[in-house]
């Protein structure tokens, strides 16, 4: 291949990653979509970062044998390294190459070398005087590559808020939702510039590095105390939390986890509309179709055929959603209900899942299953996954529509928590957490009640009693594991071998077995 052809390839193969990085031009910030990044940023506040903020770029960006490319602002020939490459070489980086380029070399082809480069870095770390390429549409294009082949892009101060900063064309963002706040003297005290509303605002001292890696992970390295706030708006209060450094990266150790990322831009999103929950909710009544509301630990043979015989017996169709469960990035969860639900005959059962919003809209054959399907099965997992995927889609008023047109709706363990209006376990970072301020909100397929599973047999009663007088206009429903509460109408009935407990707000707790019925809006014993 010759030289003129390989930049030619090059030259092709960014304009089609701009292409594709395009598909976001022109979405305001408060269209943005919450979720994992691809690939890392690690965002310091200045040249002065310390070895940890180094340590930790290296580490995301492959290792030290991995290609590195430092963006240095153009220069004569005979210029001195940057400081940030002398930095990489000190740290034990052997693949370090510095490029000194401007937007008008990558139009015109440049030198070829250079350009092949930043094609296959691993890590890039630009400079002040490099963020020009932030704005060119053939230069942010390959640093998106970087990014979705898993490497790492980073910058101090100035280049730190330009990775950061939406560029003028309107692409996407490579953190969205967010801007980056590199403070002066580090000090808490400071006055200093509010957040936007709809926007997560990071705050990083001179010697310390944000790095934002595995999809969601927040971690901080160096001296000092970094910040992340969203601004109070339209009756939403304004939230803050420290993320406090550690004080060195060992390349031996994954980066850590202080906070989750997409977490706070979904709190930065739900500050732009009505607060939650409401003072008044409606009632927990359905109009058509019925829920099974399963704790978890096992669905029984008789409790799956009971729903298939109520989403239409031999003419069912069920679609089954496993995204709770955990998976590699790309990959689909395994469904036990999929399963399950063929070996009892089912023979129209289809499996949906996305983890990417954006993705499950385009997806017109998975929505179309889910405009056909009698019967809808959520498993088990993590309720911040569910939300996570299906929250701002078209897949919470479909689900709807099932019941609407006389189907039934199931799920199991946090397939069961998510079905209710307010959500609990949502936390990303952990379940052992009832309440998270960016996961309160649920499907709302019943509305006015908060759903809990695995009650008795994790001791959930004490904690989740506290959260129904907390929210008193909530009705509170705790399911026991190996146990349903099935709903129709107003009317809870509990099926199963343990059972189900109700919270009214002070009141001791109504624990129910195996055939009573409970009135969800008189909130009183059938």
């Amino acid at each position: 291949m010759t030289r003129t052809l390989i930049v030619r390839w090059v030259i092709v193969a960014a304009l089609a990653m701009a292409a594709l990085s395009a598909q976001g031009v022109g979405r305001s910030v408060a269209d943005e979509v919450c979720r994992p990044i691809a690939g890392a940023l690690v965002l310091a506040g200045s040249s002065q970062v310390c070895d940890g903020g180094i340590d930790v770029f290296l580490n995301l960006a492959g290792g030290v044998t991995r290609p590195i490319v430092v963006l240095a602002a153009k220069a004569e020939s005979g210029a001195s390294d940057s400081w940030v490459a002398d930095r990489l070489r000190a740290r034990g980086a052997v693949a370090v190459e510095e490029l000194r380029i401007g937007s008008a070399d990558l139009q015109n082809g440049g030198d070829d070398t250079a350009l092949l480069a930043l094609l296959h870095a691993r890590g890039v770390w630009l400079e002040d005087a490099a963020t020009e390429l932030l704005e060119d549409r053939i230069g942010r294009a390959m640093l998106a590559g970087v990014l979705a082949r898993g490497g790492a892009l980073g910058g101090a101060g100035a280049a730190a808020v330009a990775l950061v900063r939406r560029p003028a064309s309107g692409a996407p963002a490579f953190l969205p939702r967010s801007e980056f706040v590199a403070t002066r003297d580090g000090r808490a005290n400071r006055p200093d510039r509010a957040p936007v509303p709809g926007v997560v605002q990071w705050r990083v001292p001179p010697e310390a590095a944000l790095a934002v890696h595995t999809g969601r992970r927040v971690c901080a390295y160096g001296p000092g105390v970094a910040r992340v706030r969203v601004a109070a708006n339209a009756g939403w209060a304004a939230r803050a939390a420290e993320i406090s450094p550690y004080s060195t990266f060992d390349p031996q150790e994954r980066p850590g986890y202080a906070v989750d990322f997409v977490a706070w831009c979904r709190e930065a999103r739900q500050r732009l509309g009505p607060v939650f929950p409401p003072a008044e909710p409606a009632p927990p009544r359905l109009q058509k179709g019925a829920l099974v509301l399963h704790g978890g630990r096992g669905v029984d043979d008789s409790t799956f055929e009971r729903f298939l015989a109520a989403a239409g017996g031999a003419a069912a169709r069920i679609v089954c959603i496993p995204s709770a469960g955990s998976a590699e990035p790309g990959q689909q969860p395994s469904s036990y209900s999929y399963r399950r639900l063929r070996s009892l005959g089912c023979k129209t059962v289809t499996v949906l899942h996305a983890s990417d919003p954006e993705a499950i809209e385009r997806d017109e054959r998975q929505l179309a299953t889910l405009r056909a399907a009698t019967g809808v099965w959520i498993d088990g997992g993590r309720t911040y996954r569910v939300m996570d995927s299906y929250e701002h889609t078209s897949v919470p008023g479909l689900l709807a529509d099932v019941l609407d047109r006389g189907g039934i709706v199931g799920g199991s363990s946090a397939g069961c928590q998510v079905l209710g209006q307010l959500l609990v376990r949502g936390n990303p970072r952990t379940n052992r957490e009832l309440m998270h301020p960016a996961y309160t909100r649920a499907l709302g397929l019943l509305p006015g009640v908060v759903l809990d599973a695995h009650f008795l047999q994790r001791d959930r009663g004490p904690e989740f009693e506290k959260l129904v007088a907390r929210y008193p206009q909530f009705l509170g429903i705790g399911v026991d594991e190996k146990t349903a509460l099935w709903v129709e109408g107003d009317t809870g009935t509990v099926i199963g071998a343990n059972a189900v407990t109700f919270y009214v707000p002070g009141k001791p707790g109504v624990t129910l077995t195996a055939g009573a019925r409970y009135a969800l809006v008189e909130r009183t014993v059938r």
